[in-house]
């Protein structure tokens, strides 16, 4: 680590935070780890390198930071400024803390298969995140939320990319998404005059934003307009792109890719991967489109179009699995009997398709194609790891009391094909292995409401020859009745 920046773990800023250690460090400084010692918690410390703190601009952009931070407050899917202080001279930072990865780490481990981390015995920890079509879903409901929330409050952020979003999973199975880093961003009164050449770029010897995320009119204004919320949808729909396919849809040198944001036509994430569903491919576009005038209006509208692509509400796209079945089980609770159990049944089903999504055509609710995929086409998709974390999650769906009273076979089925495929040697069989036990699992809810559902009529049946059989026996006995 260079120019003192690890100087200053160990330190105390303001007689309250203690520095634990670096949690991340970039071009303009580091992120730091700390204990505030007045409220018992743990804080994110944000502080420019020492060797640009002599930097007017850099300065500039830090003090702009806090006051946009200030001005958004709180909101869920943002990283929150709590304080400003000042050490040593220079402003730093105190911002909530994060625990989690940014969404970089996330695309780069699921798309260029990575190491896993390895839970005891060698297998690969199923609480490892992944960036299935759920998971990316949820992230860009909630990315979309910040902006919308960002942009009303007269904020543009001018810099969406993945190593600016935090991702983490609670312990209920919520994913939880959080924008950060405003340190480019604008209000959108300020921004009708400020683009990718102006004296901000000029001082820094840099355009704002990254080359790969850039919108046209953050390069050639006089063509394309004024910057705008059209500017981080465009930003957005890279990343998306990104998050669907593990690939952006331009690349190349900073000129070549200058080009492609200004002239070249975008293509269709459907290109890259011809599983993913025409209409969640038809958002990406339309988010690429040149013109501000031809993408959405809004994050809110972008978010709604989203929503009708993949049939997920944000509300839902929030909630854990449990958090959504409670919630499900008390607005039923006066109804019970079958409308009950048929509601909490169609969750159970809902859910195990949203598992069993990946970057095949195992369902089409964000993919297209057959529901039954070769062993050699997911072998060339998918590594084991991520084959795993699919049957683990349909897994847990599955092992419900319900399952085990109608369908404990077909269950321990399921269960006999994962140990089989943890047990493997071969990444083929491995992949082959935990596909099959997938596919038991997001079967078995299913039997299992088949058999209650008979069980149930066979006893409806049997109840009503029982009053026959009474009204019978009554009629014999009491004929005058």
């Amino acid at each position: 680590m260079t120019d003192n920046i690890q100087d200053l773990c160990g330190t105390t800023i303001g007689e309250r935070y203690n520095i634990l250690k670096v949690l991340g460090e970039g071009g303009m400084g580091a992120v730091y780890l700390a204990d505030d010692n007045d409220l018992g918690r743990q804080v994110a410390i944000k502080v420019l390198r020492q060797s640009l703190v002599d930097s007017p601009a850099l300065a500039r952009r830090l003090e702009m930071e806090c006051t946009l931070l200030a001005h958004l407050g709180s909101h869920a899917n943002i990283v929150t400024l709590l304080d400003r202080q000042t050490y040593d001279d220079k402003t730093i930072l105190v911002m909530e803390y994060v625990p989690g990865e940014n969404l970089s780490d996330i695309i780069e481990r699921t798309f260029q298969r990575t190491p896993f981390s390895k839970a005891k015995g060698g297998q690969p920890s199923s609480d490892v995140f992944m960036l299935t079509p759920r998971n990316a879903i949820l992230v860009a409901m909630q990315c979309l939320k910040a902006l919308d929330y960002a942009h009303s409050r007269g904020v543009l952020h001018r810099d969406i990319k993945p190593s600016n979003i935090m991702v983490r999973a609670d312990h209920g199975g919520s994913v939880i998404a959080k924008l950060m880093d405003f340190g480019i961003a604008k209000t959108l009164k300020e921004s009708s005059v400020d683009t990718a050449f102006t004296r901000l770029t000029k001082t820094e010897d840099r355009a704002p934003g990254t080359p790969a995320y850039m919108a046209p009119e953050q390069i050639e204004p006089d063509r394309f307009g004024e910057i705008g919320p059209g500017t981080d949808i465009y930003a957005f729909g890279v990343m998306f792109f990104e998050m669907l396919t593990g690939k952006l849809p331009f690349s190349g040198g900073f000129t070549e890719l200058m080009h492609a944001h200004t002239n070249v036509r975008p293509p269709s994430p459907r290109e890259v991967n011809p599983l993913i569903k025409a209409e969640l491919a038809h958002v990406v576009i339309r988010a690429l489109q040149k013109s501000p005038a031809n993408r959405y209006k809004t994050a809110g509208e972008m978010l709604e179009a989203l929503e009708a692509a993949v049939g997920m509400s944000p509300t839902y796209a929030m909630q854990s699995k449990k958090t959504a079945k409670a919630e499900i089980d008390a607005t039923d609770a006066p109804q019970k009997g079958r409308s009950q159990r048929r509601r909490v049944l169609m969750l159970l089903l809902l859910t195990t398709i949203l598992g069993v999504a990946f970057w095949q055509g195992w369902t089409n609710i964000w993919f297209e194609g057959d529901t039954d995929v070769s062993v050699d086409t997911v072998s060339a998709e998918i590594t084991p790891e991520q084959a795993r974390t699919i049957a683990m999650t349909l897994k847990e769906t599955a092992d419900t009391d319900f399952v085990r009273r109608y369908a404990s076979h077909e269950l321990e089925r399921a269960e006999r094909v994962l140990q089989q495929a943890d047990e493997a040697e071969e990444a083929v069989q491995q992949i082959e292995l935990y596909t099959e036990a997938g596919r038991l699992f997001g079967n078995v809810p299913g039997i299992a409401y088949e058999r209650e559902v008979r069980e149930r009529e066979g006893r409806e049946l049997s109840a009503q020859q029982a009053a026959m059989e009474w009204i019978q026996k009554f009629a014999q006995e009491f004929p005058e009745a």
